[in-house]
């Protein structure tokens, strides 16, 4: 009996695995865009619970079939239920994301870009530590090069840092930087000991960032950027910025004659459609 039950819950998984694993056919996507105007609410709602979840994994693919079956039908309750599927996956999952690692170093992924004199660092167990307070050193960046041209979209830098209190760490513009720079604008943020400062406009948030992890978010829309700290679903600041970046996203010490010591952590960015744009 009890091989009998483990072999059903082999069963079960497989089942469940195959499920997840299997693409949708294109006539079932058109029968769940049908069922999306369908006379029974019930049957509505769970249409486009349905296209959501297979989006989740296939929103590449499914995109072009959705926008399409937009342009084409005439029925209000379809369409407004497909501009509710595009937009609601566009802003919720990311179309790319990349993770910082020693295996990107090593592939050209992110790239280290160290001044004559650059600070130190050293890499270990997924932990990036950097440390330019023995003497006046200059930056010491790590980046991602974007593609130039590319349309408005939701750009977002994740990171958890620890900034090292000591009393050796000069004042002034020292910090860890968090920096996107697109065809729009350039967006940086200085995580600093006594709060973050966004760079070049002076707003500055106070707060202790020494000797314990901070979750630190950066996202940009267009020109505008907002900076989020630990589990704070509201931004601490919000700016416009205005400009032409260098289409790169980039992290580290990029301070100059100013030393910082600090480690970082679960470094990830991630580039989302903007709901707003037009194809």
């Amino acid at each position: 009996m009890l091989l009998l039950i483990l072999a059903c819950s082999f069963l079960d998984e497989d089942t469940a695995q195959s499920e997840r694993s299997a693409k949708p056919s294109l006539n079932s996507l058109d029968e769940l865009i049908s069922q999306l105007g369908d006379d029974d609410y019930n049957k509505r709602v769970a249409a486009e619970k349905r296209l959501i979840n297979i989006a989740k994994s296939e929103f590449k693919q499914l995109r072009v079939t959705l926008q399409s079956a937009l342009a084409k039908t005439t029925d209000p309750e379809i369409q407004f239920r497909l501009r509710s599927i595009l937009r609601t996956v566009s802003t919720t999952l990311p179309i790319q994301q990349i993770v910082f690692s020693e295996a990107g170093l090593k592939d050209k992924t992110w790239q280290l870009f160290e001044e004559p004199k650059a600070a130190s660092y050293s890499i270990r167990e997924g932990i990036l530590e950097i440390d330019s307070t023995d003497t006046i050193q200059e930056g010491l960046m790590f980046m991602h090069h974007l593609a130039k041209g590319r349309k408005v979209q939701r750009l977002v830098l994740d990171a958890e840092v620890k900034i090292i209190n000591e009393k050796r760490v000069r004042e002034g513009l020292a910090g860890v930087h968090l920096n996107i720079e697109d065809n729009l604008s350039s967006h940086a943020m200085m995580i600093q000991p006594d709060g973050i400062f966004a760079y070049r406009n002076g707003f500055k948030h106070k707060m202790d960032t020494t000797d314990r992890w901070h979750h630190y978010r950066m996202m940009v829309d267009g020109p505008i950027q907002q900076f989020f700290v630990d589990d704070m679903r509201k931004p601490v600041i919000v700016l416009r910025r205005n400009g032409t970046g260098r289409h790169w996203v980039s992290f580290g010490d990029g301070t100059s004659g100013a030393g910082a010591h600090a480690q970082i952590q679960n470094v990830k960015f991630s580039r989302y459609d903007s709901p707003a744009e037009k194809d």
